[in-house]
């Protein structure tokens, strides 16, 4: 690898870890709602989006629980279990990817029952000039045609993944 290329590569690194740290703590003063949160059902014409995984909005290297199975089925608004039906990846400056990953819903084990049968999971990442995608930090990592287990819980009138990667498990 050239300089120049190390170069740009550990700068687009750098960028995307100081987008994740911005949002963490745009989200960690935002995660205290001066009322309770109210339980929230989407509108039969709202697409469900999880757009941030993490133990709402935090490091889940800093929560404690997140690494005991019980815990994280305890903290989930909702437990789904579907199948991954599509994985795309989109470019984006600097070698920044979003991968849009698309769960068709098969059995919801615990929460208000959604209207839609799909789910869209946005994740963030780099890619190498391989063409390899690292995930960003904490993210999970989504194959077409595998079925899962996705533990979600409610933040302000959205979604996030509980425990992050920790809260998705292969079935």
């Amino acid at each position: 690898m050239t300089n120049k290329k190390l170069f740009y590569w550990a700068s687009a690194f750098l960028v995307v870890i100081l987008i994740i740290t911005l949002f963490t703590l745009s989200r960690t003063t935002s995660d205290q709602p001066s009322t309770p949160d109210l339980p929230f059902t989407p509108a039969p014409e709202e697409q469900i989006i999880i757009t941030q995984s993490g133990r709402s909005g935090r490091n889940i290297a800093l929560a404690p629980g997140c690494e005991d199975k019980d815990f994280i089925r305890k903290e989930a608004d909702y437990i789904i279990e579907g199948i991954i039906k599509k994985v795309e990846n989109k470019r984006g400056q600097y070698d920044t990817v979003t991968t849009y990953s698309t769960l068709l819903i098969e059995r919801q084990n615990k929460g208000t029952p959604f209207t839609k049968k799909e789910l869209q999971i946005v994740t963030n990442g780099v890619m190498t000039d391989d063409g390899t995608i690292i995930p960003g930090e904490d993210q999970p990592i989504f194959h077409e045609g595998k079925k899962i287990r996705i533990h979600l819980e409610n933040i302000n009138n959205g979604f996030s993944i509980v425990c992050a990667f920790l809260g998705v498990e292969e079935i």
